[in-house]
């Protein structure tokens, strides 16, 4: 593995002590803080197994451990990231895809490489267009955001800006009481959608079958927030079943989720027993004004690392 020398941090791996969270976001995509901060932040909630998943974007591995070396010995940072991609639903939808990974030399994958490649620059303009017509709809309703061109200027060495990001404008303008209002009510995907706008009309990512392939064999590849595409049952275990087909043992799913409720998590690990995939976990924190890190066993890291080191 890329990471940790010394025999400190490798006990420190085997230990089931402290919280997990393996999908949480930094500056480097959508997040409100810096990766130094959000990796303190989760050090004083009690987080000592963590994964940095920005969206369709690895850490610099040198920047990275000198966050590490700023930290107590008893907490372990992984690189990973959270891939973007498109599924076409039986219904003519087409939906987004959420996968993260991590585990092993990502740096090194070169296919891993070339999907956050063609998802970041291939998807630049689109992603602004995106923006650009959640602020215009927003303006119609009162709530003036300013422009695109602006919005960038707050999140310099971010590969991307989206709706965390208008939803962080809104809080910040005063238009909203928290984050979590700006998207339940106005922008998300599951909520009154006042304002919301379909980003398929704007991207095109990569097909969630050849992201799968790019990891299988290589690293943990986890589907993650199960409840968030708005597929039934029955489709959502297809594809579970296509996944578990390509990703081998590779697979794991998010059995703990900051918005699942208690019957999605039993069902969630009764499916990850079922189809033999591994179980994660994850906050995935944005920000600290709609997001907090969850209290996720300490066993979450020892089991899915034992998973990777059999591949």
């Amino acid at each position: 593995m890329e990471h940790y020398k010394g025999d400190e941090r490798e006990q420190a791996s085997r230990n089931t002590t402290g919280w997990s969270d393996f999908h949480i976001h930094s500056t480097m995509s959508d997040g409100s803080l810096s990766v130094e901060e959000v990796c303190g932040l989760a050090y004083r909630h009690g987080i000592r197994r963590m994964v940095m998943t920005d969206h369709d974007a690895l850490q610099n591995p040198e920047q990275l451990q000198q966050v590490r070396n700023q930290l107590p010995a008893d907490i372990l940072i992984e690189n990973g990231c959270e891939i973007s991609t498109w599924y076409q639903a039986k219904d003519g939808r087409t939906i987004e895809l959420h996968f993260t990974t991590f585990f092993g030399d990502l740096t090194g994958n070169h296919n891993l490489e070339q999907v956050l490649k063609y998802n970041e620059t291939v998807n630049y303009e689109g992603r602004l267009s995106y923006v650009d017509a959640m602020i215009r709809r927003l303006k119609q309703l009162g709530m003036d955001l300013g422009t695109v061109e602006e919005m960038l200027e707050k999140y310099p060495g971010s590969n991307r800006i989206g709706k965390k990001a208008v939803a962080s404008e809104m809080y910040a303008r005063g238009f909203v009481s928290s984050t979590r209002e700006a998207l339940e009510e106005y922008i998300g995907k599951m909520g009154k959608r006042k304002a919301f706008v379909d980003i398929s009309d704007h991207v095109r990512y990569i097909p969630w079958e050849q992201a799968v392939e790019a990891c299988a064999g290589k690293h943990i590849i986890a589907l993650a927030h199960l409840n968030y595409y708005g597929l039934d049952d029955r489709e959502l275990r297809e594809i579970l079943h296509r996944f578990r087909q390509i990703a081998g043992t590779s697979a794991a799913i998010e059995t703990e989720y900051q918005f699942y409720l208690p019957e999605h998590v039993e069902k969630f690990r009764a499916w990850a027993e079922e189809f033999d995939v591994g179980c994660s976990c994850g906050s995935d924190f944005h920000d600290r004004t709609a997001d907090r890190f969850q209290q996720y066993s300490g066993s979450y890291y020892p089991s899915l690392r034992e998973r990777w080191e059999r591949l």
